[in-house]
């Protein structure tokens, strides 16, 4: 039954969920920003952010829209972000169900291998700089395959 729910849950994220790597600006250190690797999930169903709370004890919250965008006929946004060593399970068991994101999970997967579990009593191990220099290009590569620019625009599309 597990395993069913994998495969469910990679076929929500090939449709709905995404992989992101996110820059912050550095507090500390010698480099300019850190990276953070992120599984997002966003539904107007709350039964689906249930579900993935009740499956995988994450949170979900409602996703604050600006007074600008606000409009009276809109639905809730709910969101939940998966991080950290639930990520790193949860890469692992939705890789061999993945259609479209494979390439994208695939990506996160070497991304989180640049990330030293922490040892007892170290607060943080110093990040060297070829370690920043994978991360910068992974971080790169998902971005290029995350645009929604299209290849051959028509000439009707907004976007071109």
């Amino acid at each position: 039954m597990e395993e069913l729910n994998f495969a469910y849950l990679a076929g929500y994220i090939d449709g709905d969920g995404c992989f992101y790597i996110d820059t912050v600006k550095a507090k500390t250190g010698i480099f300019p920003v850190t990276h953070r690797t992120i599984v997002k999930f966003a539904s107007v169903d709350e039964s689906i952010m249930k579900w993935l709370h009740d499956f995988l004890g994450i949170h979900y919250w409602i996703k604050v829209v600006s007074k600008k965008r606000q409009h009276f006929n809109r639905r809730d946004i709910y969101e939940a972000n998966v991080t950290g060593e639930c990520l790193d399970m949860l890469l692992k068991r939705i890789h061999p169900y993945l259609r479209i994101k494979k390439e994208h999970c695939e990506i996160m997967m070497k991304m989180r291998e640049t990330y030293v579990k922490p040892t007892k009593g170290v607060i943080r191990t110093q990040l060297l700089p070829e370690i920043f220099e994978i991360r910068c290009s992974y971080h790169k590569q998902l971005s290029s395959i995350n645009t929604h620019k299209l290849k051959s625009p028509s000439a009707v599309s907004p976007s071109s």
